[in-house]
């Protein structure tokens, strides 16, 4: 029975020790409110995240959604420009921050 209950304290141990590193690994996301940018419908927004060596592109993909949804609630569309990053350890805070204009949806 000992021998059992070691075994069952091992697949406890080991489930969770995978719980703790899904969630060191899965990384989570801010993203700030959108400032006014340099020129006429020219925003910028910030957005942070933590976790792997790509949270960098986690948070550059949540800055550009959220300059989208900016954009769209206003039935324009973002026109993103290229992004300053920053942070590439893991378990660091990283860093993107997108400058956008909100045009009017084109045609095509």
């Amino acid at each position: 029975m000992s021998a059992n209950l070691s075994n069952a304290r091992s697949r406890v141990a080991l489930a969770a020790a995978a719980i703790v590193a899904a969630l060191a690994f899965s990384g989570c996301a801010s993203v700030g409110d959108v400032a006014a940018g340099p020129g006429p419908n020219a925003y910028s927004v910030t957005a942070e995240a933590t976790g792997t060596r790509l949270a960098w592109a986690h948070a550059h993909e949540k800055a550009v959604d959220a300059a989208q949804q900016y954009c769209g609630k206003q039935g324009l569309q973002a026109i993103v420009r290229p992004a300053g990053t920053s942070g590439v350890g893991s378990l660091e805070q990283h860093t993107a921050t997108v400058t956008f204009e909100c045009r009017a949806r084109s045609m095509a």
